[in-house]
């Protein structure tokens, strides 16, 4: 069974620091492979002195056949929950097989689900012969170390015992009288009415509370109400849980935030993706984030300045988003905000903002930088993994042309190789860069698309370097054979693109850049929209560019007269709405 641990020093409790601290009985379980039952993997000498077992004795064996009782408790069914949604529960007291157990059920992050619990027994059978046995009641609540006090049919005290007066710090004559209300914190009043009706009705009721002791501390406890004397009193127990709870925040917090950063992590994110995918809260916006250079910071200067980075990114995001917004730390290097009720140009904005700031910030020799993705979704029918996956394939396109960024040095590698073979310049790809975003602003793609497109323009005839240099600065005439040879560079160049990773998503597009209209082009023969969109776009850009440039077999023509060129082929080479857009960019300059 995978993941038991046996071995002491592979023991999930004691590789786990709060768990190792806790003075409470542990046991851990993972679920069997078809989720039917639950398989113990480890437990401390606690559960071992309660439950009256061998730890070696009971690793690796379904909790029902150690604990007949469970599923009847309902606590099987409570376990499984907690393992599917991680979120923790606790539940009051629960009888099976011999005894009263107080449960805290909550998921560690490595998959294991932790049953943390005290043996209430003895509580619960004092409880019960108090009720039988009500002549009985003052000896046994003077001596209980529990805190206790009396009330009357209107929630006034009328006793308590010397343990409740020393945890509160009052005095008997301060109490007696006084309403239960006066001494517990407003949030918790409209709660006692329901109390008093369940304790009417059933006779007995456990909930949990706080006191407002004489110092004006306040102090967490579980009170065991009881209707005594045909409901001329309400008896009640107070167990102090401020330790409790407090060691369930801190589990809580554990199971939720990001050590290094203090943020929410990718656990907590997904539940609240969940949680707010809902209509009233749309448009809701989703941010991932990338520092670059992170791996360069952790080899170069050490993982010091590498955490410092993110520790500081941290800080922007929180200080550019509001209270409500989801920060979350994604994984190594990455982040992702949920901004609900947010339009797109919202946090285009957000996101400006965001990057301004990180560019300001230097950690010892290096500057922050990042790369955003953005989505928005405004609509239920779009499920939110794919809104994540167009968001980071954003993120890492921002990335590739980003100079900062380690991925960019992919883009700078292939265009180097390019102007290293001759028929490439920097003047070129600026001169491409700068027609396409013209175009994309005319067509007012989404930014997905128009960062698809720069990198096209780039990189669109990267299969080149896959044709012999012979052939690409021939001055004259291409033979047949050179003219095919020629040809295949659109299908070498898909294949780098689908081998280089963050290029997998233009390859599809290279494949097309010379596709014609007409369906006279190569190597699919597409024809009219068949052909992409951005490959139509880059098809037109780079013909305008390779006729007022030149080429080694065909002398520079004048801007003019290639305009009238692609407009003569507009309709059978291009796009002719295409080409209208382009007219419209170039005499508008």
């Amino acid at each position: 069974m995978k993941g038991i641990a046996l071995n002491p020093m592979e023991s999930v409790i004691n590789n786990n620091a709060v768990l190792r601290g806790l003075n409470r009985a542990i046991i851990v379980h993972q679920p069997t492979d078809d989720c039917s039952d639950l398989i113990i993997i480890d437990m401390n000498e606690i559960a071992e002195s309660i439950e009256k077992v061998n730890r070696k004795d009971v690793i690796g064996r379904k909790i029902t056949e150690v604990f007949p009782g469970i599923a009847e408790a309902g606590l099987l069914d409570t376990f499984m929950k907690v393992w599917r949604t991680g979120v923790p529960e606790h539940i009051d007291k629960k009888e099976y097989k011999h005894g009263w157990r107080e449960n805290d059920i909550l998921k560690l992050d490595s998959g294991e689900v932790v049953a943390i619990y005290d043996d209430t027994t003895i509580q619960k059978q004092a409880e019960i012969s108090l009720l039988e046995y009500e002549k009985r009641y003052h000896a046994i609540i003077s001596a209980s170390f529990d805190g206790f006090i009396i009330l009357d049919k209107i929630k006034y005290i009328l006793d308590a015992n010397e343990s409740f007066l020393k945890r509160t710090g009052y005095k008997m004559e301060e109490l007696l009288n006084r309403s239960i209300y006066s001494i517990s914190p407003q949030k918790y009043h409209t709660l006692f009415p329901n109390v008093a009706e369940t304790v009417r009705t059933v006779g007995h009721i456990i909930f949990e509370s706080q006191i407002v002791c004489s110092n004006g501390d306040h102090i967490d406890v579980e009170v065991s109400a009881n209707n005594v004397g045909e409901g001329k009193w309400t008896f009640c127990f107070f167990k102090d849980i401020t330790e409790r709870k407090q060691r369930e925040a801190e589990l809580l917090y554990i199971g939720y935030h990001d050590k290094l950063t203090g943020l929410y992590n990718r656990a907590f994110f997904e539940i609240e993706i969940k949680r707010l995918d809902v209509p009233r809260q749309y448009p809701i916006s989703f941010i991932m984030a990338d520092i670059n250079g992170l791996k360069f910071a952790n080899d170069a200067f050490g993982h010091e300045h590498g955490d410092e980075l993110l520790k500081e990114f941290a800080g922007v995001l929180k200080s550019c988003l509001r209270k409500d917004d989801i920060i979350a730390r994604w994984g190594g290097d990455e982040f992702v905000v949920l901004l609900p009720k947010t339009t797109y140009e919202t946090s285009i904005k957000i996101c400006e903002r965001i990057k301004n700031m990180a560019e300001g910030i230097k950690i010892g020799p290096l500057n922050l930088s990042v790369a955003l993705g953005l989505t928005a979704k405004d609509a239920a029918e779009r499920d939110f993994s794919s809104i994540i996956k167009d968001t980071e394939n954003l993120m890492y396109q921002n990335k590739l042309l980003d100079k900062k960024s380690g991925r960019s040095e992919i883009v700078t590698s292939l265009t180097k190789a390019m102007r290293e073979m001759n028929y490439e310049t920097e003047e070129h790809e600026q001169r491409m860069l700068e027609k396409v975003n013209q175009l994309g602003s005319k067509l007012e793609l989404m930014p997905r698309e128009i960062e698809e497109l720069r990198l096209l323009a780039i990189l669109h005839d990267i299969g080149k370097l896959g044709v012999s240099k012979d052939i690409l600065m021939k001055p004259g005439s291409l033979t047949p054979k050179e003219w095919d040879e020629i040809k295949k560079h659109s299908e070498i160049g898909c294949r780098i693109a689908e081998s280089t990773p963050g290029l997998a998503h233009i390859s599809k597009y290279i494949l097309s850049v010379h596709e014609r209209w007409d369906g006279k082009g190569y190597p699919q023969g597409l024809k009219g929209t068949a052909i992409p969109k951005l490959s139509r776009i880059i098809t037109i850009v780079d013909a305008f560019d390779a006729m007022v440039s030149g080429r080694p077999y065909k002398n520079p023509v004048t801007r003019d007269e290639a305009v009238k060129e692609i407009n003569m082929c507009s309709g059978t080479q291009f796009d002719p709405f295409l080409v209208g857009l382009f007219n419209e960019t170039y005499y508008s300059n």
